[in-house]
C-alpha cells in the first residue's frame, strides 16, 4: 500500500505545468507531483503508476483530443482516480464532455482565479469518490483562499493567468 498521496500533471504548457505542481504543494505539502508533457508519456505512466489525482489538460501539442484519451484510459483502469481537467477549451464545450467522461471537474485556463484553483483541488482531496477526506496533510489556514489573501501571504504562488 503506497503511503504517500500522488498527483499527475499532464500538460505540455510549461507555464501552466510549472505553475500547477507549484500551487499543488502550496496548498497540501508533501504531495508528490509528477509531471507528463506529452501524450505517450502520460498515457505509459498512468498504465503503470496508481495516481490520486490527474489534471490533464484536453489538448497536448497538435493532438486536439490527449486528455480524453487519458481520462478514457484512467476510466478503463476501474481504479477510480478522480480527475481535475485543466484546459484552455470553453467551458461550453468541455463541460458536457467532462461529463460524459466522469471527470471531476473542468478549469478554463485564463479565466478561473487562485481561489477556483485550490476550492476545487481542495474539494476533490476531501471527498474524491464522494465518501471520504484523504488522509493528506493540511494547513487549516490554507482551506479557503481569496485571491487578495494570496498575494499577501509570503510565499504565495504567482497567478498562471
Amino acid at each position: 500500500m503506497r503511503s504517500l498521496f500522488k498527483v499527475a500533471v499532464i500538460e505540455d504548457d510549461r507555464p501552466t505545468s510549472n505553475q500547477l505542481p507549484e500551487w499543488i504543494l502550496w496548498a497540501r505539502p508533501g504531495i508528490r507531483v509528477d509531471q507528463w508533457f506529452t501524450r505517450d508519456d502520460a498515457e505509459a505512466a498512468i498504465a503503470r503508476d496508481d495516481c490520486d489525482l490527474v489534471l490533464p489538460a484536453i489538448e497536448l501539442g497538435r493532438e486536439r483530443h490527449t486528455g480524453v484519451a487519458i481520462i478514457t484510459a484512467i476510466n478503463k483502469s476501474t481504479r477510480g482516480t478522480p480527475v481535475l481537467v485543466v484546459s484552455a477549451m470553453p467551458m461550453t464545450i468541455c463541460r458536457g464532455i467532462m461529463k460524459a467522461l466522469d471527470a471531476s471537474d473542468h478549469l478554463q485556463k485564463t479565466t478561473f482565479s487562485d481561489a477556483d484553483f485550490f476550492d476545487t483541488y481542495l474539494e476533490i482531496l476531501r471527498d474524491p469518490d464522494g465518501s471520504q477526506e484523504v488522509d493528506v496533510p493540511l494547513d487549516r489556514a490554507r482551506r479557503t483562499v481569496f485571491d487578495a489573501e494570496i498575494a499577501a501571504v509570503p510565499g504565495a504562488p504567482e497567478r498562471l493567468n
